[in-house]
């Protein structure tokens, strides 16, 4: 099953309903439906906290629900800070929490029928007990990324080894506890309720997850993770040391084992390729990824399209990134390069920027692709992109470059009256007004005076 939620694109994988349809067999039907329907509230909330908050920050998520839970994706080609990693990891239970308790709160001195008193006792149950197991620090669940992010802040090192002791002991605990209360109630006949069979089987879940992940980190056999010296050849790369960045990747590629992993440093050693101006040794990069070379980055195989000159290729790969604006301000340029048709570039445009939430993040995410396409002469495109951006956001800096954009493509006129929206706004420097050279042809036309004047008081 496929929606949205806004913006965010949102998968619900069959086996996601496993765990809320055992309510359907131990609870009947009435009390059966309600129970999945909790659970599938209670988890789509958790995962919309993380992306509320990596949209606050300027990425643009997806949410997958699975087996037991879900997980919330950064876009292709992310990198946040460890700082955002933090912060987005604690608002998936957080909200959870927040939820449970306003629940309890409000309707716990209301006398409900007994079906919708248990619903209420359910619902509080599955956002604060579950948020409050999630937070336990084992890997890879909320609590162990909190940790992990944590360590990082503080010393700097990423994917350390003492989060995977840390995962491992906690993973331990959590199944020696679980595995001993029973047998001590079973034991010792306390005629105490060992509790849910959900909480127990989950918690046996987390501490095997716990245990085994937590073992790959210490031992820094980890599959999917990035290795090293992907990071290394993208700082060499970035001095424009492209023959020393190929060099560390050749020699990563000699020991590497893990598929992934591989995969990884041959896409990194594409874009190095690419960065050196050796389009046809990209190629031969992809080539030895095999079926991986379909998981690379759009960009990345949109930019060896555009080699081949196959501008159609290049649209379709971005431009439906574009769309759900996951298009880094870099690539803007190059997919209105392979753009022949002015009406479907300016819809395109306009249902990217239709799509945003404008927060301060993605209104600078905006500003900067704008910039890019100004600069690689796309002129037309970023008056589009400014234009819609102040129209949703209202920010005088976009009805100040859509002017600039209108003079240098002539249209005067209306770059004036754009320029009289972004003073109107609050577009304060006057000396902006005065020195900038896109706006030459505006300041003999009457009105520009009143326009700077303004824009000084």
């Amino acid at each position: 099953m496929n929606f949205r939620l806004g913006s965010i694109p949102v998968r619900v994988r069959p086996e996601f309903f496993i765990l809320p349809a055992w309510g359907l067999l131990s609870g009947g039907m009435e009390r059966g439906l309600i129970w999945v329907a909790i659970v599938f509230v209670s988890v789509l909330g958790h995962e919309l906290g993380h992306a509320a908050a990596m949209r606050f920050f300027g990425f643009a998520p997806r949410i997958e629900l699975h087996g037991m839970g879900g997980w919330t994706l950064w876009p292709d080609g992310a990198r946040p800070s460890d700082k955002q990693r933090l912060w987005v990891t604690l608002c998936g239970p957080g909200i959870e929490l927040v939820a449970g308790l306003a629940v309890w709160l409000a309707l716990r001195p209301v006398e409900l029928p007994p079906l919708a008193a248990w619903a209420r006792d359910q619902f509080v149950w599955v956002n604060v007990a579950w948020a409050m197991v999630n937070l336990l620090p084992i890997l890879p669940w909320d609590g162990g990324m909190l940790l992990e992010s944590g360590v990082a802040l503080a010393t700097g090192r990423r994917r350390s080894r003492s989060v995977g002791v840390v995962s491992m002991l906690c993973g331990g605990l959590a199944i020696a506890l679980t595995l001993s209360f029973s047998w001590w109630v079973k034991t010792l006949q306390l005629g105490i309720d060992p509790g849910p069979w959900q909480t127990n089987f989950m918690l046996l879940y987390l501490g095997g997850i716990g245990l085994w992940k937590g073992w790959q980190r210490y031992s820094g056999n980890e599959p999917g993770q990035a290795p090293p010296e992907a990071e290394t050849a993208w700082a060499l790369s970035a001095q424009g040391q492209h023959a020393q960045a190929q060099a560390v990747l050749t020699s990563a590629l000699e020991g590497a084992k893990d598929p992934s992993a591989r995969a990884h440093l041959l896409e990194v050693l594409a874009w190095v390729r690419l960065s050196a101006d050796d389009p046809a040794g990209a190629e031969r990069a992809l080539r030895e990824m095999g079926d991986f070379a379909q998981r690379t980055s759009p960009e990345l195989r949109a930019r060896l399209a555009a080699h081949r000159q196959e501008p159609r290729k290049v649209v379709e790969l971005l431009s439906g990134l574009a769309m759900v604006q996951r298009l880094r301000p870099e690539a803007w340029p190059l997919l209105m390069s392979a753009m022949d048709d002015e009406r479907e570039r300016d819809e395109l445009i306009a249902a990217s920027v239709a799509r945003l939430a404008l927060s301060p993040p993605e209104q600078e995410l905006a500003a900067a692709s704008a910039e890019r396409l100004f600069q690689g002469g796309h002129i037309d495109a970023a008056r589009v992109l400014c234009q819609r951006a102040f129209e949703v956001c209202k920010r005088p800096l976009f009805a100040f470059n859509a002017a600039c954009c209108l003079c240098r493509l002539g249209r005067v006129d209306e770059g004036l009256s754009w320029l009289k929206r972004a003073v109107e706004a609050g577009f304060k420097s006057a000396a902006r007004l005065e020195d900038d050279p896109d706006l030459a042809p505006l300041r003999a036309l009457p009105g520009f005076a009143e326009l700077s004047a303004a824009a000084r008081l």
